[in-house]
């Protein structure tokens, strides 16, 4: 059970969330928003007005044309709020689950959907995607069509709404990357995630990231610890067990295949690693039913 701010209707977000894997509304505040946590992430979308947003103890002014992500499970809200009007889209990381592998392969896609919501946790990071014209006329069309189909609910319209989402994020993140905005310190943490992701099978050393980004390991730690209060180290073993868990559910693979995929030689220690770390075995994931494996990768993410 996902946890929802008082001012959600659960009914409403349990039929949105079991037949398309996401919610959109579109919302107008005229008063100011407490901090409120949720497990869930959000895209939101500023039509108009103007508002400070709060995350955690950071505060960021946010206008018309202001795109940005939102971690649930970090504190936020608005204050100083005067007619904010924007769209929020609430979904699940494992959304991208179900889409084609190129998406999170954009240029973009990663900054904006994962790095920068997470390093907003960690440090101020005031990076917002601003979108302005054609491009924001764009992006308001396509969710009020989104809007649209959610509430009219015609045959198959989950396949349609999902689908246009997809292209949503898909054209948000070509956007975020050719933002001059994007900062270096971004553009380092996707590249050393990146290059994490295309490695995952291999035996990779912290100074293997760093010399493929011309950087000091050094520089490489300091940096994750900042942004992600993690190692490069354990932010690999991170994903390594969250990919396992990933192929664990969607797959007939034997655990010691799917260990050796994961960068793990010693299956024993796979084994070990993976219930310290989800309380329960690789074998015994394999037997748990779908649905409660997808209820703990969101948990995880």
């Amino acid at each position: 059970m996902y946890k929802l701010p008082d001012r959600y209707d659960r009914t409403v977000y349990d039929q949105s969330f079991n037949e398309c894997g996401f919610h959109i509304t579109h919302a107008t505040l005229d008063y100011d928003f407490n901090n409120h946590t949720h497990d869930f992430y959000e895209l939101a979308i500023v039509i108009s007005g103007t508002a400070n947003h709060v995350v955690g103890e950071y505060t960021y002014p946010i206008k018309r044309g202001d795109i940005f992500v939102i971690k649930g499970d970090v504190a936020h809200g608005y204050t100083q709020v005067n007619n904010l009007e924007l769209i929020e889209i609430m979904y699940f990381p494992n959304l991208f689950m179900a889409a084609d592998m190129r998406l999170s392969g954009l240029p973009g896609f990663r900054s904006m959907f994962i790095l920068e919501p997470e390093m907003r946790v960690h440090n101020h990071y005031p990076f917002t995607l601003t979108l302005k014209d054609n491009d924001f006329d764009y992006v308001i069309a396509i969710s009020d069509f989104i809007i649209q189909e959610f509430n009219k609910k015609t045959q198959n319209y989950e396949i349609v709404v999902k689908l246009s989402v997809f292209a949503l994020f898909a054209y948000l993140s070509v956007k975020c990357a050719d933002s001059s905005e994007e900062s270096h310190v971004t553009q380092i943490l996707s590249n050393a995630i990146s290059y994490m992701q295309e490695n995952l099978a291999q035996q990779v050393k912290i100074s293997d990231i760093a010399s493929n980004l011309f950087i000091s390991s050094r520089h490489l730690c300091r940096l994750f610890k900042q942004y992600f209060d993690s190692t490069p180290g354990d932010y690999l073993m991170n994903m390594r067990l969250k990919h396992a868990l990933t192929l664990l559910s969607k797959s007939n693979m034997k655990v010691a295949d799917v260990a050796i995929l994961c960068g793990f030689t010693d299956s024993s220690y796979f084994a070990r690693t993976f219930k310290k770390a989800y309380g329960i075995t690789p074998k015994e994931a394999k037997l748990m039913e779908l649905d409660k494996l997808l209820d703990m990768l969101k948990k995880l993410q």
